[in-house]
């Protein structure tokens, strides 16, 4: 019977514009193409110039850490003088920051022209394999538009704006090493792009300290890669007995991303190198090193009486380090004074916890650093290293000794398995998942910048342009009933961040010999939930008042009440940043009405084509970058997801966009490569032909 006449999946375009012979027509066909890239290039960043950096001058672990690491690079100094938050976190998004200065780009714009570069870049690759122009068009215009870059959350001096670029670079670079583009010289761009590939590599490894998630995601690539070599050399091998599959072929194929790794490996270690010079540590972060981790671990396998949520040390497990370790004894004046209260009540007000009597897990590895430092040993890198040796030696002996009860062995962070836990990870999941299907969960905008005025235009100089802080915020009327004249107890306005100590000041205030109640007015910046009125000084008989209307205090010396509260005009935006956030705002909610059923197309397109490549390789040869590409575009936002998922249930509040920005671009990446493969397994739908 005569075979039914098969249809590629896409038909082949052979116009002038794609043609290398032709390259005056060349130059003419594709500028249509260009200039409609161009144009959407440039609404993307006019709508980004919408949302200026947010600056919170207090975040002196975030925000004002990074700008501090980026001005000493700048200036030449490295990283600057050595303290306990010098090596807390890597240097690649100073770097990025000290750069974008020195090339007068503002911070928000350099990371959106950087993304933009990378989505060019993939949209490029794209209408070049597929020979459609359209096709690229389509993906750079649903990475351009990505509504997660306009969440307040990303607004912030935060790794992510440039992690996330990153996180796709690194990607499509795996994709076009396994499966170069042929043409001519292709090993010398191929080698070249494998030396970009790791570069990436080493500035993304060095930005943030989780990039073990993307590893999945390119050992997936690469395995189909050999699959799909592998059945093609036993194919070839059953027609022709003398080509049989030999594994220097199969290997062959991971020669440039074996090299990206080398350059990878490289780039990390001549920072490693930088800080052994200028501090004696061989090190990238202190919180990769293994002293650390061990040190962490140590601690974090000591038996707890009760096992309790989100806890790695708590009161009982401390008094049996504290016993066990002359090491862990130095730390507890800190892990059980004011530090450790500190660093419990942040990790309560961050996860609104009612009850709250620990230092919870997200927080204990800086309640720990603080505590080594607060002990002396922060003196020099080598010193702080070497205390951490002894304390992990220490706890460890009276494990395996038996002197304390522990469980097994174990260095890192990663928290131990607990399946109980199980069910509130599928919840978190499901969040992740639904927040990334709809590409945002509809916040879009930028807060005010927060702290002394001196201190924001320190950040500003090095950033560019920043959110300006609050005019006025929350204004509350109070009323003062004195008995026989008692005078005004003290007053101070409370804030649930530690980091970020409210403001306020007195409006109005009568004077304190008047008659009758005495009626006060206060403003204060501080109007979020969690911000209290203090009455009564810093004495152990002060209370805290929540700012609420009614809010009441007595005392023998009189009554204070909150009469009214009422929330001031905040910062006013000009008409055009109004205009670019009404419309990111309503483009985020197409993207979030559209997106999901896209995705849902997309998914099963995918899996369709998926299907008919392994029952037509020959026939799909041409879309096996596309294949390889979506497929690891969707191991590395599951990943993400089961990532955050375990760590929400058992760690730290992980459910937000900012965590799982770097997984957003990979959806859209996804949904648009799935459809367009859909497509084309709709076309060549039907019975295999006979071999």
């Amino acid at each position: 019977m005569k075979s039914p006449t098969r249809r590629a999946p896409f038909p082949t375009i052979t116009a002038p514009h794609l043609s290398r012979a032709s390259p005056g027509a060349g130059a003419v066909s594709r500028r249509p193409w260009l200039l409609a890239g161009a144009a959407l290039a440039a609404a993307s960043l006019w709508l980004r110039m919408g949302f200026p950096a947010q600056a919170v001058a207090g975040a002196g672990f975030d925000d004002a850490l990074f700008v501090r690491l980026a001005y000493a690079l700048g200036s030449g100094q490295w990283l600057g003088a050595f303290d306990r938050l010098t090596l807390a976190k890597g240097m690649g998004y100073p770097l990025f920051i000290a750069l974008s200065a020195a090339l007068a780009i503002p911070l928000k714009l350099a990371e959106h022209l950087l993304y933009l570069g990378v989505s060019a870049a993939l949209a490029t690759a794209l209408a070049r394999r597929l020979r459609r122009p359209g096709a690229g068009l389509l993906l750079f215009a649903a990475l351009a538009f990505n509504p997660v870059l306009w969440h307040p959350e990303l607004a912030r001096i935060i790794r992510e704006g440039l992690y996330l670029s990153e996180s796709l670079a690194l990607l499509g670079l795996g994709a076009a090493l396994l499966l170069p583009p042929r043409r001519p010289r292709r090993g010398r761009r191929t080698w070249a792009l494998a030396g970009l590939a790791g570069l990436v590599l080493a500035a993304y490894w060095c930005t943030r300290e989780e990039g073990v998630w993307l590893l999945p995601a390119l050992a997936t690539m690469a395995g189909a890669v050999l699959a799909d070599r592998l059945r093609r050399q036993r194919r070839a091998a059953a027609r022709h007995a003398a080509l049989a599959p030999r594994p220097v072929h199969l290997l062959r194929a991971l020669a440039p991303m074996a090299l990206a790794a080398l350059v990878g490996v490289a780039g990390v270690g001549l920072v490693k190198s930088a800080n052994h010079l200028r501090y004696g540590v061989f090190l990238a972060t202190e919180f990769q090193d293994e002293r650390f981790q061990r040190a962490y671990g140590a601690l974090a396998r000591i038996r707890h009486d009760q096992r309790q949520p989100y806890v790695v040390f708590p009161a009982d497990a401390r008094r049996r380090a504290y016993a066990a370790s002359a090491a862990a004894r130095e730390l507890r004046p800190a892990l059980e004074g004011e530090n450790g209260d500190l660093w419990r009540r942040l990790g309560c007000a961050q996860t609104r916890a009612e009850v709250c009597p620990e230092v919870l897990s997200g927080w204990f590895m800086w309640a720990l650093r603080d505590a080594v430092w607060l002990a002396g040993h922060y003196e020099s890198a080598p010193r702080a290293m070497a205390f951490y040796e002894r304390l992990a030696r220490e706890i460890d002996a009276a494990c395996d000794s038996g002197a304390i009860a522990c469980d097994a062995p174990r260095a890192g962070l990663a928290p131990a398995f607990q399946p109980d836990r199980l069910p509130a990870a599928a919840a978190a999941a499901a969040w992740l998942g639904r927040a990334l299907l709809q590409l945002g969960d509809g916040a879009i905008g930028v807060q005010p910048s927060t702290g002394r005025v001196d201190d924001l235009a320190y950040l500003q100089q090095m950033v560019g342009r920043i959110a300006p802080p609050a005019i006025q915020d929350l204004s509350l009327a109070l009323r003062w009933d004195a008995v026989e004249g008692a005078p005004l107890p003290a007053l101070a306005v409370e804030a649930p961040l530690p980091y970020a100590p409210a403001q306020w000041r007195w409006e109005q205030q009568t004077e304190a010999d008047a008659q009758g109640p005495q009626r006060l007015r206060l403003l204060t910046d501080c109007s979020q939930p969690g911000c209290r009125l203090r009455v009564g000084g810093a004495d152990a008989r002060a209370s805290a008042l929540p700012l609420q209307s009614g809010g009441e205090w007595r005392s023998a010396a009189g009554t204070l009440r909150i009469e009214d509260l009422r929330l001031q005009q905040r910062t006013v935006e000009g008409q055009r940043m109004r205009l670019q956030q009404a419309a990111a705002r309503a483009i985020a909610k197409l993207y979030a009405a559209v997106w999901p059923l896209l995705t849902l197309a997309a998914f099963v397109g995918w899996a369709g084509a998926l299907w008919q490549w392994l029952r037509r390789p020959r026939q799909y040869e041409s879309l096996r970058w596309m294949m390889v590409l979506s497929g690891g575009a969707l191991v590395a936002v599951l990943t993400r997801i089961a990532l955050l998922a375990w760590l929400d249930a058992i760690a730290i509040p992980s459910t937000n966009l900012l965590y799982a920005s770097p997984a957003a671009p990979m959806v859209l990446l996804f949904t648009v490569l799935g459809l367009l493969l859909g497509a084309g397994a709709w076309r060549t739908r039907g019975p295999v032909s006979p071999a």
